[in-house]
C-alpha cells in the first residue's frame, strides 16, 4: 500500500470570525436543500454577494449527502485555482449544515449556446482552455504528502462549466472527482464509474482500464462539439453507448461521421483529436490550454470578454425558500448543538491508489434497457452529485429535470450486472407482460405504513439506486418509502425523490412478472407527487398497454406525455413520440373493432392513425403499419396520403468564415454556421451575420442546386458547395 499522509483537513473552509448572512433569494431547490443568494457581513462592516448552499433541516449529519458536500468544500478550498469555485466557509446556519462560496452571476455554457445570441467557437475555445488549464493544475496540485493529487473531475460536460457576466469561466460540481491522495468521508462503491453516459470516454466503460486525464480530455471534446454542432455527439441510450464503446472501429467511424459537417478544418481537426478512441492518442492536458487559445486565435468571431459583455444575460432564477428575508450568524460545525460534532470527523488526505471504477451516472435520465424497464428515462435521485456546483450556479437538481443516474456494469458488456448481495434475491426476468392489469387503487393498501409527520429516514436515496434498479429493495425499505410518498409534512422534492426510488424498484419487478406493486404506486404518484415527468407518463402507458390493447387509460397517458414532448431530445424524441402515437392510434383501432358500428370511434381510429404516420415521415420511418390502420378505418386512402406527403426539401450546409454567424432563412433566424438545414424547394433569401457584417445570397433550392454555400465575410463574397 502507498504511503499515507494524513492532515486534518479542514482549516480551508472554516470561519476564522463570526459572520452574518442576509439570505435574499432562493435559486434552487431539490430533495436536500436549497441555494441562496446572501449578502455576507463580515467584521469591520464588509459586505459580499455569496451563494449558501443549505442542506435541509433534520438531514442525519451522517449521511452521504452531507459527507459529500464537505468532501466537496473541502478539496474546492484545497484546490485554489481562478477558475476554480472559491469557498468562503463551510457552517452551520439555524442548525443546518451550509456552504458559502462565491457567486457566479451568468449561466452555464449549455444555456449560452442557445437562444438568439449564442457563444461562438472561438470563445468557446477560449472558455475551455481556462477549464483544461484548471484541470491540469488540479492534476498536479500537491496533497499533504507533497506528491501530486492526481485529481480527476469525471463529469465535464456542458451544464457543468459556468460563464459569468465578466468572463470568467468556472469548472463545477466536483462532487464525483477522484484523487489518488484524497480519501473521502463519502463512500463510493469500488465498481461504480460516475459520470455522464453521453461525455463518457470508451476507457471509461472498460473495468480493466486505467482513468486518467485522457478521460477528462475526450469529455472537454465531447463539450466542444456540442457547443460548436448545438447537438450532443452521442446522442444515444445507455446500452448503446456501452456497446460503441466496446466496439473501437464502430466507435471510431462515429465519430469520423459526426465531424463531417465541421467547419473550419482547424476545428474539426482539434475535434477528431480529442475525441479520438484511444487515450494515448488524445492531446496531452498540459498543452490543451495553449492549443485552445491558438485555435481561438484562429477562428476569430467575437471574443469571450465581450461576447460576455454584450450579451442579453437571462434574469436570475428565483423560487420559494424558506429562509429567505432572514439574516442568519453563521457558526462553525462544532459551536452548535445540531449537527453534532462527533459527526463531523475530521476529513483527511490519504496518498493510496483508488480501487478501480465502474457503473454509471447520466447526467440526464434513468435507462435501464437491459432490464427491460421501457420508457423510464427522467426517472432520477437527487444524490449530492445532483446537489453539486452545477445548474443555475449550484441549482439543485429537480429529479424531473435533470436526475442522476447510477447504473452497475457487468465486466461483459452484454451481460446484465450482477448485483451486490443483498437481503432479497433479484426475481427471474421474464419478457411477456402480465395477461390482465388488475384493479388500481388510487389509494394505498391498508398494509402500507401510514405517514406520520418527522418520520424517520428511509435511508441514503444514492445508496438506495442500485438494489432499485434491480428490483431488489427490501420490503421493509418499500413500506418505508410508499409512506413518505404519501406525506403531506414532507417537502414535495422529498417526496418525488423518493418516490422515484420506489418506483424503480417496483418497475423492476415488474418487468420480472410481479407489477402490483408498480400498479399500486404509479397512479399514487401521478395523484399526489407530480404528473409532470413525460418518462413516467409513457412507461405507464406502455404498461397499460400491454395489458389490456383497447384500455383508453393507455391513450390518456401517451397523449398526457406528447403534450410534454419537447423535454425529450435527439434519437430519444424519435422514438418516445413515435411510440406515443403508435399507442393512440393503436387503442383507438381497437376500440373501434369492437365496436365497428360507432362511426365516433372509426373517424378517431382514421385520425388517429392518420396522425401516427405523418410522425413516421416527418421522423423519415416507414408509414406502412400506420397507413393500414388509416386505411382500414378510412376505407379511402385519400385522408391518409394526404398527412404524409411532405414538401420536397433538401438539406443543405451553410458555413462561414469566420465560423458562428448567425442564419437567417427568409428573414427568420434558424442557426450558426456550420449549419445543416433542410430547405423547402423554392426560392429562398438567406442572410449570413457576424458582428457588424452582414451577407445577403437569393438561392434556389431544387433537386439540381448546390447542396451548400459558404459566406466569406471579410470579402462578402459566396461560393457555392457541391
Amino acid at each position: 500500500m502507498a504511503n499515507r499522509a494524513r492532515l486534518p483537513y479542514s482549516h480551508p473552509v472554516t470561519t476564522a470570525e463570526a459572520a452574518t448572512l442576509e439570505l435574499r433569494r432562493c435559486l434552487g431547490a431539490g430533495g436536500f436543500g436549497e441555494v441562496y443568494l446572501a449578502d455576507r457581513l463580515a467584521s469591520g462592516g464588509l459586505r459580499s454577494e455569496v451563494a449558501v448552499k443549505v442542506l435541509r433541516e433534520g438531514l442525519d449529519p451522517r449521511s452521504q449527502a452531507v459527507q459529500r458536500l464537505v468532501d466537496e468544500a473541502r478539496l474546492l478550498a484545497w484546490l485554489n485555482h481562478p477558475n476554480l469555485l472559491r469557498v468562503h466557509e463551510l457552517v452551520s446556519l439555524d442548525g443546518r449544515v451550509a456552504l458559502v462560496a462565491e457567486y457566479v452571476d451568468g449561466a452555464d455554457l449549455d444555456a449560452c449556446c442557445t437562444g438568439d445570441d449564442p457563444i461562438g467557437p472561438g470563445a468557446t475555445c477560449e472558455a475551455l482552455a481556462r477549464v483544461a488549464d484548471a484541470l491540469h493544475a488540479a492534476w498536479h496540485r500537491p496533497g499533504p504528502s507533497g506528491e501530486p493529487l492526481h485529481l480527476l473531475h469525471r463529469d465535464i460536460k456542458p451544464a457543468n462549466i459556468r460563464i459569468g457576466r465578466h468572463g470568467e469561466v468556472k469548472l463545477l460540481d466536483f462532487g464525483i472527482a477522484k484523487a489518488a491522495g484524497l480519501e473521502r468521508s463519502a463512500s463510493t462503491r469500488a465498481d461504480a464509474l460516475i459520470g455522464s453516459f453521453p461525455y463518457l470516454a470508451p476507457e471509461r466503460f472498460d473495468r480493466d482500464a486505467q482513468d486518467g486525464p485522457p478521460a477528462d480530455v475526450f469529455s472537454l471534446g465531447c463539450t466542444l462539439y456540442e457547443a460548436v454542432a448545438h447537438r450532443p455527439l452521442l446522442d444515444l441510450g445507455s446500452k448503446e453507448l456501452f456497446h460503441l464503446a466496446m466496439d473501437e472501429p464502430s466507435h471510431r467511424l462515429r465519430i469520423r461521421s459526426a465531424l463531417e459537417g465541421i467547419e473550419p478544418a482547424p476545428l474539426r481537426e482539434m475535434l477528431a483529436a480529442l475525441l479520438a478512441y484511444g487515450a494515448d492518442e488524445r492531446p496531452a492536458m498540459a498543452d490543451l490550454g495553449p492549443r485552445l487559445e491558438d485555435l481561438a486565435e484562429a477562428l476569430g468571431g467575437t471574443r469571450l470578454t465581450r461576447w460576455c459583455r454584450d450579451h442579453a444575460w437571462p434574469a436570475a432564477p428565483e423560487q420559494d425558500g424558506v429562509l429567505i428575508g432572514r439574516s442568519l450568524t453563521v457558526a462553525s460545525l462544532g459551536d452548535t448543538a445540531s449537527p453534532p460534532t462527533a459527526a463531523f470527523p475530521s476529513a483527511e488526505l490519504e496518498v493510496a491508489t483508488p480501487p478501480p471504477a465502474v457503473a454509471v451516472r447520466s447526467g440526464r435520465s434513468w435507462w435501464l434497457p437491459a432490464l427491460g424497464l421501457v420508457g423510464m428515462a427522467g426517472v432520477g435521485l437527487v444524490a449530492l452529485g445532483g446537489l453539486g456546483l452545477a445548474g443555475t450556479w449550484w441549482a439543485l437538481r429537480d429529479p424531473a429535470v435533470g436526475p442522476a443516474e447510477t447504473i452497475e456494469k457487468s465486466p461483459e458488456p452484454s451481460v446484465v450486472p450482477t448485483p451486490p448481495p443483498v437481503s432479497e434475491p433479484a426475481p427471474e426476468p421474464v419478457t411477456t407482460p402480465p395477461p390482465t392489469r388488475p384493479t388500481v387503487p388510487s389509494t394505498a393498501p391498508a398494509t402500507n405504513p401510514e405517514p406520520t409527520a418527522g418520520a424517520p429516514s428511509c435511508g441514503d436515496p444514492s445508496a438506495l439506486e442500485a438494489p432499485a434498479l434491480l428490483g431488489q429493495l427490501p420490503a421493509d425499505t418499500r413500506a418505508c418509502l410508499a409512506a413518505a410518498m404519501r406525506d403531506t409534512t414532507r417537502k414535495q422534492t422529498e417526496r418525488d425523490t423518493l418516490g422515484r426510488v420506489l418506483l424503480v424498484d417496483a418497475r423492476a419487478r415488474c418487468s420480472a412478472g410481479d407489477c402490483s406493486a408498480y400498479e399500486r404506486e404509479q397512479p399514487v404518484f401521478f395523484e399526489l407527487v407530480t404528473r409532470s415527468d413525460p418518462d413516467m407518463m409513457l412507461a405507464w402507458s406502455e404498461h397499460l398497454f400491454g395489458a389490456a390493447s383497447s384500455d383508453p387509460d393507455a391513450a390518456l397517458w401517451a397523449e398526457r406525455s406528447l403534450e410534454r414532448k419537447d423535454a425529450w431530445r435527439g434519437a430519444e424524441r424519435v422514438s418516445h413520440v413515435s411510440r406515443a402515437h403508435e399507442i393512440v392510434a393503436r387503442v383507438a383501432s381497437a376500440r373501434w373493432a369492437a365496436s365497428p358500428r360507432d362511426d365516433a370511434l372509426r373517424l378517431e381510429a382514421r385520425n388517429s392513425a392518420a396522425a401516427w404516420a405523418e410522425v413516421l415521415s416527418d421522423f423519415a420511418r416507414d408509414p406502412a403499419p400506420a397507413m393500414a390502420l388509416c386505411l382500414a378505418a378510412a376505407g379511402t386512402s385519400d385522408p391518409c396520403t394526404s398527412r404524409t406527403a411532405p414538401a420536397p426539401r433538401t438539406e443543405l450546409l451553410f458555413t462561414s468564415a469566420p465560423v458562428g454567424a448567425v442564419v437567417s432563412v427568409d428573414g427568420e433566424q434558424v442557426g450558426t454556421t456550420p449549419l445543416k438545414l433542410p430547405v423547402d424547394h423554392g426560392t429562398h433569401r438567406i442572410e449570413l451575420r457576424v458582428d457588424d457584417r452582414v451577407g445577403t445570397q437569393s438561392i434556389t433550392v431544387d433537386p439540381a442546386s448546390p447542396t451548400g454555400w459558404h459566406w466569406d465575410a471579410a470579402a462578402d463574397s459566396w461560393k457555392p458547395r457541391q
